[in-house]
């Protein structure tokens, strides 16, 4: 997946909300070896954003932590090839084909919640 302007204007936003100066961020910028966000692969955007959450950015997408319950209980329900079964519930879940990391945080809260009886569910039936 290629970085579009929305997500540019979003690292953009989050360097603005939280006061860094140029030489910082391009210092951030330095640890994926590139020298413009428009450089950046999808991956590396989405350290760098989980980065400027953990300087205290609040990014409009889920969590990390959320991340991290979401991809625990995927693995847990549906085992290691857990991304298309998680990528169809998600499908499900939301209405519509997304990224599990572009989940908004209310949408990876309802998630966490699905996964989470679809766990008791299976844990009821002997599955798990």
């Amino acid at each position: 997946m290629e970085l579009n302007r929305n997500h540019i204007s979003l690292i953009h936003v989050a360097k603005q909300k939280l006061g860094l100066k140029e030489e910082e961020y391009r210092a951030l910028l330095h640890q994926f070896n590139v020298n413009s966000s428009k450089d950046l692969t999808y991956a590396q955007f989405e350290r760098l954003l989980e980065q400027f959450e953990k300087l205290g950015f609040e990014s409009p997408y889920l969590s990390y932590k959320q991340k991290v319950r979401i991809k625990g209980l995927a693995k847990k329900v549906y085992g290691e090839d857990y991304k298309q079964a998680l990528s169809k519930e998600i499908e499900k879940q939301a209405g519509y084909d997304i990224p599990f990391t572009r989940l908004n945080k209310e949408e990876a809260s309802k998630m966490i919640i699905a996964l989470e009886k679809i766990e008791e569910w299976k844990r009821k039936k002997g599955n798990l």
